[in-house]
């Protein structure tokens, strides 16, 4: 499974709304929406801000 999977699995179960990770995380929501909806890829430092938004351990997502 691939991490933005992953991810936008975590943020549905937990009731996060994807507009408050973006204004948050610095990453923009048109941008955060396609990656977790697996229409382009996370870069890094993404995916990086958004675990420290959600404050949850980036390796919490690769090895599941």
């Amino acid at each position: 499974m691939a991490i933005e999977q992953k991810l936008s699995e975590y943020i549905k179960a937990n009731g996060i709304k994807v507009t408050s990770i973006s204004e948050r995380s610095g990453v923009d929501y048109q941008v955060l929406c396609r990656c977790l909806n697996e229409k382009q890829p996370l870069k890094a430092n993404e995916f990086l801000a958004v675990c420290k938004v959600l404050e949850v351990n980036p390796e919490s997502f690769l090895n599941e």
